[in-house]
This record gives structure tokens, sequence and C-alpha cells, in this order.
């Protein structure tokens, strides 16, 4: 099975098929932006309902694109010194 969808994702040389990669690099992108703007609008609700002033709401966004953004850099990290590599 894994096989079978392996081979309609290559090209006939044996390489992934260019539009594969674009699509998964556009749908992440995508998520991405997504999940950011839905922390950055969430702040706003939660000053509403917490009552909460600008400056202690916003730690949410900063604490989530910090994590975000470290997780990225540990992914590197990891890519670096050596994982499994599914090729």
């Amino acid at each position: 099975m894994r096989d079978r969808i392996l081979a309609k994702l290559r090209m006939p040389d044996g390489t992934i098929n260019p539009w594969v990669i674009a699509i998964t690099v556009t749908l992440a992108t995508f998520m991405e932006v997504l999940d950011t703007s839905i922390a950055k609008r969430g702040a706003a609700a939660h000053r509403g309902n917490l009552s909460a002033g600008q400056d202690e709401s916003t730690w949410v966004l900063t604490s989530y694109l910090v994590s975000n953004h470290s997780a990225a850099a540990l992914g590197m990290v990891f890519r670096l010194i050596g994982g499994r590599s599914f090729t």
C-alpha cells in the first residue's frame, strides 16, 4: 500500500514530483498563517472575557510565537544531528 502511494508521488526517474512539494509547502504555510492569525485575534477575546489589560493578554501571542519558532529551530537541529531518513 505504502509503495503504491509513493509510486504515484514519484516521477519516472525516481525523484519526488515538484508539484507534490509545492502543494505541501503551500498548505503548511497556509496553516501556519491561519494558526498565527487565530492566536492574534484571540488576544482581543482574552482581554474582553477575562477583563485583562493588553499587556496581560499579549503574553499568549508572545508565548505561542516563541514556542513555534523554538520548535522549528529544534527541528533544524535534529535534522543536522541526524535523524531518521524516510527515503
